[in-house]
């Protein structure tokens, strides 16, 4: 493989990393962002103040969680495009096709 479709390749691979990783961001942001705001309304009724502040904080954290696990997946995904691309690298080009 040449070095310019060696450079190209490891371009793609950090801009894939790089744009699900914003996009996790933006999104995250906005969906916690709007999921506080009933519970925000709900936290100023008598009586179902509590709970609701209780509801809430589980869907902010549970949807933390998951956000959080969908950039440890970009990150694990990346390194590992990372290790193959070095190893093509290090043997001159892709491996033979299996099959």
């Amino acid at each position: 493989m040449d070095e310019y479709t060696l450079r190209q390749l490891y371009g793609a691979k950090t801009l894939l990393y790089n744009t699900v990783d914003a996009a996790v961001t933006v999104i995250a942001e906005t969906h916690l962002a709007l999921a506080e705001q009933p519970y925000a309304l709900l936290g100023r009724v008598a009586g179902i103040a509590e709970p609701a502040q209780a509801i809430g904080q589980a869907q902010i954290s549970l949807a933390s969680s998951v956000y959080h696990s969908i950039r440890l997946v970009n990150r694990f995904y990346d390194i590992a495009a990372t290790q193959l691309l070095d190893q093509l690298a290090a043997q001159g080009g892709p491996p033979p096709h299996a099959g």
